[in-house]
Protein backbone atom coordinates (compact mmCIF):
# COMPACT_ATOMS: atom_id res chain seq x y z
CA UNK A 1 0.00 0.00 0.00
CA UNK A 2 1.61 3.16 -1.00
CA UNK A 3 0.82 6.00 1.34
CA UNK A 4 1.77 9.49 2.37
CA UNK A 5 1.15 10.19 5.82
CA UNK A 6 1.15 13.37 7.84
CA UNK A 7 1.34 14.08 12.09
CA UNK A 8 -0.29 17.16 12.95
CA UNK A 9 -2.53 19.16 15.88
CA UNK A 10 -5.76 19.18 13.95
CA UNK A 11 -6.92 18.63 10.40
CA UNK A 12 -9.85 20.56 8.94
CA UNK A 13 -11.68 19.83 5.30
CA UNK A 14 -12.60 22.46 3.78
CA UNK A 15 -16.18 23.21 1.84
CA UNK A 16 -13.91 23.02 -2.12
CA UNK A 17 -12.62 19.70 -1.04
CA UNK A 18 -9.40 20.65 0.26
CA UNK A 19 -7.86 19.79 3.35
CA UNK A 20 -5.84 22.67 5.96
CA UNK A 21 -3.39 20.21 8.28
CA UNK A 22 -2.38 22.59 11.26
CA UNK A 23 0.53 22.01 13.18
CA UNK A 24 2.58 19.03 11.22
CA UNK A 25 5.33 17.30 13.42
CA UNK A 26 8.22 17.62 11.56
CA UNK A 27 9.89 14.47 12.39
CA UNK A 28 10.76 14.84 16.60
CA UNK A 29 8.45 15.52 19.00
CA UNK A 30 10.34 17.65 22.04
CA UNK A 31 8.58 17.46 25.76
CA UNK A 32 9.52 18.98 28.33
CA UNK A 33 8.14 16.39 31.05
CA UNK A 34 9.63 13.09 31.67
CA UNK A 35 5.77 11.82 30.42
CA UNK A 36 4.54 12.36 27.11
CA UNK A 37 0.92 12.19 26.23
CA UNK A 38 -0.96 13.67 23.74
CA UNK A 39 -3.49 13.03 20.95
CA UNK A 40 -2.72 14.16 17.16
CA UNK A 41 -4.71 14.18 14.37
CA UNK A 42 -3.04 11.55 11.17
CA UNK A 43 -3.68 12.29 7.65
CA UNK A 44 -2.92 9.17 4.75
CA UNK A 45 -3.32 9.53 1.53
CA UNK A 46 -3.49 5.92 0.01
CA UNK A 47 -3.11 4.33 -3.46
CA UNK A 48 -3.16 1.13 -4.30
CA UNK A 49 -6.96 0.98 -2.52
CA UNK A 50 -8.40 -2.54 -2.04
CA UNK A 51 -11.85 -3.08 -4.10
CA UNK A 52 -13.82 -2.92 -1.04
CA UNK A 53 -12.56 -1.55 2.20
CA UNK A 54 -14.93 -2.00 5.04
CA UNK A 55 -12.40 -0.32 7.12
CA UNK A 56 -8.74 0.67 7.93
CA UNK A 57 -7.23 -0.68 11.03
CA UNK A 58 -4.13 1.79 12.48
CA UNK A 59 -1.07 0.35 15.00
CA UNK A 60 0.58 2.36 17.33
CA UNK A 61 4.09 0.88 18.31
CA UNK A 62 5.69 3.69 21.14
CA UNK A 63 9.19 3.56 21.40
CA UNK A 64 8.60 0.43 24.95
CA UNK A 65 7.26 -1.20 22.22
CA UNK A 66 3.48 -1.45 23.63
CA UNK A 67 0.83 -1.86 20.77
CA UNK A 68 -2.22 -0.34 20.57
CA UNK A 69 -4.57 -0.66 17.57
CA UNK A 70 -7.78 1.53 16.03
CA UNK A 71 -10.01 0.28 13.71
CA UNK A 72 -12.57 2.35 11.97
CA UNK A 73 -15.16 2.57 9.20
CA UNK A 74 -13.96 3.80 5.43
CA UNK A 75 -16.31 5.16 3.33
CA UNK A 76 -16.82 4.14 -0.47
CA UNK A 77 -13.74 5.12 -1.76
CA UNK A 78 -13.64 7.67 -4.28
CA UNK A 79 -13.47 6.35 -8.24
CA UNK A 80 -10.21 8.34 -8.55
CA UNK A 81 -6.83 8.01 -6.29
CA UNK A 82 -5.54 8.22 -3.74
CA UNK A 83 -7.90 7.84 -1.01
CA UNK A 84 -7.81 10.03 2.09
CA UNK A 85 -8.27 9.54 5.18
CA UNK A 86 -8.47 11.46 8.29
CA UNK A 87 -8.11 9.84 11.99
CA UNK A 88 -8.70 12.35 14.78
CA UNK A 89 -7.23 11.93 18.18
CA UNK A 90 -4.33 9.42 17.91
CA UNK A 91 -2.92 8.61 21.36
CA UNK A 92 1.02 8.71 21.92
CA UNK A 93 2.22 8.34 24.79
CA UNK A 94 5.30 7.17 26.12
CA UNK A 95 7.76 7.92 29.07
CA UNK A 96 10.88 6.93 27.01
CA UNK A 97 12.84 8.70 24.34
CA UNK A 98 12.59 6.56 20.58
CA UNK A 99 10.50 6.45 18.11
CA UNK A 100 6.73 5.84 17.78
CA UNK A 101 5.60 3.69 14.65
CA UNK A 102 2.31 4.28 12.89
CA UNK A 103 0.87 1.36 10.46
CA UNK A 104 -2.38 0.53 8.64
CA UNK A 105 -3.85 -1.75 6.89
CA UNK A 106 -7.12 -2.83 5.49
CA UNK A 107 -9.57 -4.98 7.21
CA UNK A 108 -8.17 -7.78 10.17
CA UNK A 109 -5.68 -9.97 8.13
CA UNK A 110 -4.45 -7.51 5.30
CA UNK A 111 -0.28 -6.97 5.95
CA UNK A 112 0.85 -3.81 7.79
CA UNK A 113 2.07 -1.04 5.92
CA UNK A 114 4.38 1.60 7.47
CA UNK A 115 2.85 5.09 7.15
CA UNK A 116 4.85 7.31 9.24
CA UNK A 117 7.63 7.29 12.18
CA UNK A 118 8.01 9.98 14.77
CA UNK A 119 11.02 10.53 17.10
CA UNK A 120 10.26 11.22 20.70
CA UNK A 121 12.62 13.16 23.24
CA UNK A 122 13.01 14.61 26.51
CA UNK A 123 14.54 18.22 26.89
CA UNK A 124 16.85 18.15 30.53
CA UNK A 125 17.22 21.21 32.22
CA UNK A 126 20.91 21.89 32.36
CA UNK A 127 20.55 25.05 34.67
CA UNK A 128 22.83 24.65 37.94
CA UNK A 129 24.64 21.98 36.57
Amino acid sequence: MRNNSLLCESIRREIDGKFTLVGVIAGEIVSVDQEFESKFDLFVSIYDIPKHPDFFELRIISPEGKQAQQKFKVGKPETTTPMFLSVEGVPLKSKSPGKFELLGRFGTSGEWHHLTTVSLSFETDEIGS
